[in-house]
């Protein structure tokens, strides 16, 4: 049993805000995430917008991937060089004579090709930049000052559902922004570093709240990176912020500062990387951690701190709106293969939707994720990920023993079913008697099982004795063991 600290969130009603506090909690090492029985469930489906980034040669690629697929997106011709996207309009800048004058224009192109002024230079302002939000539904700019030498701009957001535009941050001075503005999760905060004595951090929510600094000890200027291009979110209202930096090789820290009069902040250190963070609509943290090649997904709470669902796997990218349903992730089973998978937040399932087109060099982005339609699919409540035949018969050959309760157990027959993760497993015991079980493995890193039913034989025939839940599942394959190679080999495709 290992011990570690946890950060507890505890909500302090009455003054509305959230205090720290330090308590100790334990969890077993070879503890799995807490599961429900295994059942057939309805799992949603995804349409997902994806953009494959290559650094090197500065190129992208924009897919919208659902059920049937991935389809690239292709801009109107009549946009070229830099441009943002959310699949369905393009924003970029372009410039365009005016009395004699070339002055420029930030627009927003439908698919179309045709194309709304957002705003323009003129005398006294000039656009720059281009933040795309989490959602795809706003975009902030600066209106640099180009009437006189003050060096002051303003921060803009454009809103594509109502096309206006208001102004969110003032008087800010450009050499005193020092960081790229970045958009909370939720797409309804932003947040810059500036710097005029010291480093401060701005966060910006869009409910009309003033622009400030949040008064967090915190000396912003060893997290510099973090806040500018590091793993981070900030609530809406902007009370909690979490970021992550990296310590010694192979461990990292997760922060949590409060916002308040005081400002306070809570350390944890976490064996691997954490790779994700999201404030969820309900106050919760949800974010994910790569340990070698485990990749794990966690959520902590005002009151407790648990894993949701693990996979062998190396992360890339998610989304998640907030909700404690569902997230989408990018990551790699096997070197050079992207998968898109679905998390079933409050179950844990963890449904692989689909290989995406390769891109040489690339690494994939899930910018947004929208349920598209409800389908049955065979997967099961508690199960990390869909395992392999190979992982299957190796994981029954290490546990038998464990999950027959039987020191003498030894495997001699496994037959993969249609039902994910489950298998008919025929072993003998120290009597050389042959009994038969069906076994759904629900976490292979962690281990984790649940056995459906158990058999006997009569009349030459497997029957059911004893434990029972559900139908037998369908043959697949059948593999048995062969002790002079030491493997199981594969006897029948049904």
């Amino acid at each position: 049993m290992r011990k570690f600290i946890i950060a507890i969130f505890i909500a302090i009603c009455g003054l509305g805000v959230y205090a720290y506090v330090a308590q100790e909690s334990t969890i077993k090492k070879d503890e799995a995430p807490k599961v429900l029985a295994a059942e057939t469930r309805e799992i949603p489906a995804l349409e997902a917008l994806i953009v494959q980034v290559v650094e090197a040669a500065h190129t992208r690629r924009i897919l919208v991937c659902g059920s049937r697929g991935c389809e690239t997106k292709e801009p109107p011709s009549s946009v070229e060089g830099d441009a943002r996207s959310d699949g369905k309009v393009w924003y970029r800048y372009r410039e365009r004579e005016d009395n004699g004058n070339t002055i420029r224009v930030l627009e927003k192109v439908d698919g179309g090709g045709k194309a709304t002024t957002i705003t323009e230079e003129s005398a006294f302002v000039r656009p720059r930049g281009m933040m795309l939000s989490a959602d795809g539904m706003k975009m902030a700019y600066f209106l640099d000052n180009i009437h006189d030498d003050s060096g002051l701009t303003e921060l803009w957001v454009y809103d594509s559902a109502t096309g206006g535009a208001q102004v969110v941050a003032e008087n800010l001075s450009r050499s005193d922004i020092a960081s790229s503005v970045r958009w909370n999760a939720s797409s309804r905060a932003l947040w810059f570093l500036n710097e005029s004595n010291v480093k401060e951090l701005v966060v910006i929510p869009l409910s009309g709240s003033t622009a400030l600094p949040v008064p967090v000890r915190i000396s912003w200027s060893a997290y510099a990176d973090e806040v500018d291009r590091g793993v981070m979110d900030v609530s809406d209202g902007r009370q909690l912020i979490a970021f992550t930096h990296d310590t010694i090789p192979g461990f990292s820290q997760l922060v949590v500062a409060q916002d308040g009069l005081q400002g306070t902040k809570t350390q944890k250190t976490i064996k691997g990387r954490v790779v994700y963070i999201r404030w969820m609509e309900d106050g919760a943290l949800f974010y994910a951690v790569q340990n070698g090649e485990n990749l794990t997904f966690w959520m902590a709470n005002t009151t407790k701190e648990w894993p949701i669902a693990r996979m062998k796997a190396q992360f890339q990218s998610a989304h998640s709106t907030g909700s404690p349903d569902l997230a989408a992730f990018i990551a790699n089973p096997r070197t050079n293969e992207s998968h898109l998978y679905v998390l079933q937040i409050a179950t844990g399932l963890v449904q692989d939707q689909m290989v995406l087109p390769k891109l040489a060099g690339s690494t994939s982005y899930v910018v947004q994720a929208n349920e598209a339609a409800t389908v049955r699919d065979q997967a099961v409540a508690g199960i990390t990920a869909t395992l392999s035949d190979s992982v299957l018969t190796a994981f029954i050959q290490t546990q038998i023993q464990k999950i027959t309760s039987d020191a003498k157990a030894k495997a001699i027959r496994i037959i993969t079913t249609d039902s994910a993760n489950t298998v008919y497993v025929d072993y003998t015991n120290a009597s050389e008697d042959t009994h038969r079980i069906v076994v759904t493995v629900q976490d292979a890193i962690y281990p984790s099982w649940k056995v459906l039913a158990t058999y006997s034989i009569s009349g030459g025939q497997w029957t059911r004795s004893g434990l029972s839940h559900g139908a037998d599942p369908n043959n697949v394959k059948m593999y048995e063991w062969e002790d002079s190679l030491s493997q199981w080999i594969l006897k029948t495709v049904y």
